[in-house]
């Protein structure tokens, strides 16, 4: 039987008003990546187990441009974790941003979700 996913349909509008490519230093280009395993990168995204909000979108591009903290993926080599600061004080109170850096000027937004302390 095929696993159901919740999806907030109001993260999917937010994701779509995005404008891309989001330029960030050294004139690298960030998008969102077109395909997941089983759904759309917008569907992944916005899976409401992410727990994210509107707002929390409408950070991303800012996040991407200037990061409180950015790591390496401790999962893939080729991957970095951009960190920036939720809006309020929710109980996790960072964005964590993954994004796939295959090409060296072109990234690519893996996943978007809250978390509780900044790694790296």
């Amino acid at each position: 039987m095929a696993k159901t996913r919740d999806i907030d349909q109001n993260i999917i509008k937010a994701l779509k008003a995005i404008a891309t490519p989001i330029l960030i230093k050294d004139n690298v280009r960030v998008i969102f990546s077109e395909k997941g395993r089983y759904e759309s990168r917008f569907e992944h995204i916005a899976q409401k187990r992410h727990h994210l909000k509107v707002s929390d979108i409408e950070l991303i591009g800012p996040i991407l441009k200037q990061p409180i903290v950015t790591s390496k993926s401790g999962k893939k080599d080729h991957s970095k974790c951009f960190f920036g600061k939720r809006k309020g004080r929710p109980k996790t109170p960072y964005l964590k941003i993954v994004v796939d850096f295959r090409d060296e000027k072109l990234g690519k937004i893996v996943t978007v979700y809250p978390a509780k302390r900044l790694e790296g």
